[in-house]
Order: structure tokens, then sequence, then C-alpha cells
């Protein structure tokens, strides 16, 4: 689709950043043209949005929210409230367009209230039930999507676009491995640890199927070959997050450094997209940095995802 032209008084890296996902992730249109001069805005030709105060004629206007123009991150004060079936915050008092839907997607998107104050968990993560899509009953809803597509009704209805918008969905499974296997590879002192803590727990279904494994050498955790099948017969690409961190209390998969371990990330490479499943560490950024080279060590290719095992306290900018 063509490219849509959006005027804003000013551009922000913010702005920038949530538009970009709004239209050309979820929307289809080619790219974003973005205008600061209202002249140059009025001149250009096709789909228009106008993301500021000023009313311009026969244009869609949303009436933006501070957010998208702010540096910090500070407590934001809203009201959430039923619109259109959903629930919508950030009003800012257009007829059409009631809400700042750029400014409400953001705060959703990039955890927002997660980088404010909030009483951790035991492992210092955010827990859900603190969150504003909790609260408010919508956890279970893509909202961000109904939101484009709502944004993108009112733009067909003003340029004669196709009624919904033509998106290709692409499906891509991820799956993260925590502990490669159940039973097997852990060697003589982990082995007979996992039998005696499953006697003196009284756990004999643990203990029968531990026993089971090792005599037959089949472990309930090598999937990956049916995962390989299953997800080729479906035409999908799947993305194996694998840890390399060193062994701890949370961190209990096998060693980095494990033949068999190695093997088997070597044999999901070539099939598939590997990725990292930081440890439990890993908020220190030269532990992060150790992991991936480690996988990228033994992939030998370069290591661009990441999906965090337990937490992530990395800082970034919003």
């Amino acid at each position: 689709m063509e490219p849509i032209h959006i005027y804003a008084k000013q551009q922000s890296s913010r702005l920038t950043y949530i538009a970009d996902y709004f239209f050309t992730t979820l929307l289809p249109f080619e790219k974003i043209i973005f205008y600061t001069h209202i002249d140059s805005f009025q001149a250009a030709q096709g789909i228009k949005l106008n993301y500021s105060n000023q009313n311009i004629s026969d244009v869609l206007q949303i009436i933006p929210h501070t957010i998208l123009f702010e540096d910090a991150i500070a407590p934001q004060s809203f009201k959430v409230e039923k619109w259109n079936g959903m629930k919508a915050f950030f009003k800012t008092g257009n007829d059409s367009l009631p809400f700042d839907l750029l400014a409400a997607s953001f705060y959703l998107i990039t955890r927002y209230e997660e980088y404010l104050p909030f009483e951790a968990d035991a492992h210092q993560r955010f827990p859900a039930n603190q969150s504003l899509a909790y609260r408010e009953n919508f956890l279970h809803l893509p909202l961000i999507q109904y939101y484009a597509n709502i944004l993108y009704s009112n733009l067909a209805a003003k340029h004669n676009l196709p009624p919904t918008p033509d998106k290709t969905v692409i499906n891509s499974p991820g799956i993260d491995v925590d502990n490669a296997y159940a039973y097997l590879h852990k060697g003589a002192t982990r082995t007979l640890g996992g039998i005696g803590k499953d006697m003196l727990k009284f756990d004999f279904a643990n203990l029968a199927h531990r026993i089971r494994s090792l005599l037959t050498n089949k472990d309930p955790y090598d999937t990956y070959e049916f995962i390989l099948r299953s997800c080729k017969e479906q035409s999908v690409t799947p993305t194996f997050f694998l840890m390399t961190a060193n062994q701890g209390t949370y961190d209990r998969n096998l060693p980095h450094t494990n033949a068999t371990y190695i093997k088997l990330i070597q044999q999901l490479s070539l099939q598939a997209t590997t990725g990292l499943h930081p440890g439990y560490t890993s908020d220190e950024l030269q532990i992060l940095k150790t992991e991936t080279a480690r996988l990228e060590e033994i992939t030998g290719a370069s290591i661009v995802n990441s999906r965090q095992h337990f937490e992530n306290k990395i800082s970034i900018n919003l």
C-alpha cells in the first residue's frame, strides 16, 4: 500500500517508533512520511493523518497526548473508558477519534508502567495483577490490534481504501529450552542426586519415569524432531531460545560445555532459528554478553534473538 503522510507539530523518537509499528507492522502501509510544516503537509498527495491540535480540513485528526513528546518517564493520569465496544484511554477530545490511540498503544507496547515504581515479586518481576490490563480486564485482548483496525477504518472512509487491511501475518513459533532433557545426559552426580531426591520425597512416580528414561535412553523432553517436523508441515520456521548460563538455583539446564547439549544446539541451528534464553543473573550486562558469546561460538552465527528466562531488568531509553 502507498505511504501514509503524518503531520505533527514536532517529531520525536517515541512518535516515530509507535507510528512505524502501527502503520508498517500492524497495517499495510509502505512507509511513513512525517511533516512538521503545515504547508508541505497540505501540498502532499495521498493518505493523510493529522497528529496535532491544529484543525486541517478533510484530514483525519488525532489530538495528541503529551506522552509521545516527553523525554522522562513519569506516572500518567488518565481514565479507562469503554469506547466502540472496547477499553480505551488517553482521551483528548476529537469527535471521530476521541482517544489518542497511538499514545495508548505506546504505553502498552513499551510496558511503560513497568518503568514506574511497583511492588515486585520474589524474582524482582512486575506482577501481571498490577498491570493496567489486568485491573481493567483486557489482559486477554489484542487491544493494540483493535486500535489499529479502528484507525484504519477511519482512514479507509476518508480515502476510499479497501474495507479491511490486506496484511500478511507470519506465524513464528518460539520454544524456550529451559531444560534440554528431563533425565538424560545429566552426569552421574546429578542423576544419583535426582534419584535420591525422588526417594526422599517419596515421589515414586517421578522415580519410575527417571529409571525408565535411563534404561530406554528415551527422554520425555526430547521432542525436538517432533517440533521440527510439525513446523515443517505447517510451513513455519520455529525459533529455539537456548540457555548458556552458568548453572545455579534457577538455571538447571545442561552446561554449555556439555557435548550432547552442544550437538543439540548445532543440530537445531541448522534446521531452525536460534536465539538466547538468558539466565537468571543476566540483568548484568557483562553476563548477558558472555552468554551470547557462548551461544555464538557453538552455532557459529551471530545471535540477534533473545527471550528472557526469568526477568529483564536491563534499562533502555523510551
